[in-house]
Order: structure tokens, then sequence, then C-alpha cells
């Protein structure tokens, strides 16, 4: 790899973990000097503006994980428990997505955080794994739809809405180590899979 490549990889790398750490806005490219050890005038040799350097990230981690490691992996589990029970294929779904969290979540929880103020993310994000993930997941829960698994008064659309919403809300719990009892990853999602099929009203 050329110094300069080496150089750029560096910014980038220390932006990255600032920006996850921070915010985007709370963030001076003065600290990202200092992380990634070079002079603030470097930064600015590569990156006209600190927000070219958070759409090359937001574009690096597009190409980096969205097909193969967001898009791919779905596809395969969505195929491989699609006659399976809805308990199983929601289980193995909600731990696959936790997993890919984990393992990038840096680049994840930048996505998260700026999505909102940014339209070009915004965009990017939505073509090339948003609307990928939203046609796979569509597909799987027709397919549950179809076996008579959900009620016929509830469409797919708000099936999956209020899924995410809960599954969103564990998953920011967990990561932010925000979760108060000492309850593992895996009981919560088992939980929230139970409240989402069957509700919360005593069965007695």
């Amino acid at each position: 790899m050329k110094k300069s490549e080496q150089t750029k990889l560096k910014i980038s790398s220390a932006a990255c973990e600032l920006f996850c750490e921070k915010g985007y806005s709370a963030t001076s490219t003065s600290e990202i000097a200092k992380r990634a050890e070079v002079s603030e005038g470097t930064i600015f040799r590569y990156f006209a503006t600190k927000k070219d350097l958070l759409l090359y990230i937001a574009t690096y981690g597009i190409e980096m994980f969205a097909e193969d490691i967001a898009i791919k992996p779905l596809v395969d589990l969505s195929e491989k428990y699609k006659d399976e029970s809805i308990e199983k294929f929601l289980y193995e779904l909600v731990m696959n997505r936790y997993k890919l969290m984990e393992e990038h979540k840096s680049i994840i929880m930048i996505f998260m955080n700026e999505l909102s103020f940014h339209n070009e993310i915004q965009e990017l994000f939505r073509k090339e794994i948003g609307e990928k993930v939203n046609d796979i997941l569509t597909k799987s829960f027709d397919n549950f739809f179809k076996r008579g698994v959900f009620r016929d008064d509830i469409n797919t659309r708000s099936a999956m809405r209020y899924f995410s919403g809960m599954i969103f809300v564990i998953f920011m719990e967990h990561v932010h180590g925000m979760r108060d009892e000492n309850v593992s990853i895996e009981e919560d999602v088992k939980i929230a899979i139970d409240i989402f099929l069957n509700g919360v009203r005593n069965r007695n």
C-alpha cells in the first residue's frame, strides 16, 4: 500500500472511531488529526471538508460490507429457515443482524446516528442496503403469511415495522450497555419474539 493510501486510511479510521464515539457534529478535525497522528493540514489534503470525510467513510462502509456481509447472509438465512417455525426464523434473523452489528459496530453506528442529518447518506443507505433488505424480509414475511402464521387483518408491512421497532430498542440497549437487568441478548430476543407473536395479555 502506498504511503498516501496508508495516510488516508489512518485518517478515515480515526474519524470513524471518533464519529462513533462522539458523533459527527461533536468531533473536530483537530481531534481526528490527533487520533490519526497526522497534522490537521494533512486531513485537508485528502478531504476538502469534514463532510467529505464522513461521506468517504459511509461510501467505503457500503462497499465493504453491503453485499457480502449485510445482504447475502440474509438471503441465505431466509432460504434456510423458510420452512421452519416462525419462532426459529425470527430468532436466527435477529441474532444474525446482532452479530453483524457487533462485528461492524463503528460504521453501523455512524449510519444510524447520521442518517437523519445527511441526505447523501440516506440515499446511499436506501439504495444499497435499505431497499434490498426490505425486499428480502418482505418475501420472508409473505411466506409466513401464506403459511397462515399471521392474522389475516395484519399486513406484511405492519408486521415487519412492529417487529423491527421492538428489536431496534433491544439492540440499542445491549450495544450501549443500557440494559438494567442481567439479561443476555439471546434471552431478550426470545422474550421479544414471544411478545410479538403472542402479545402481553395474560393467557389464563
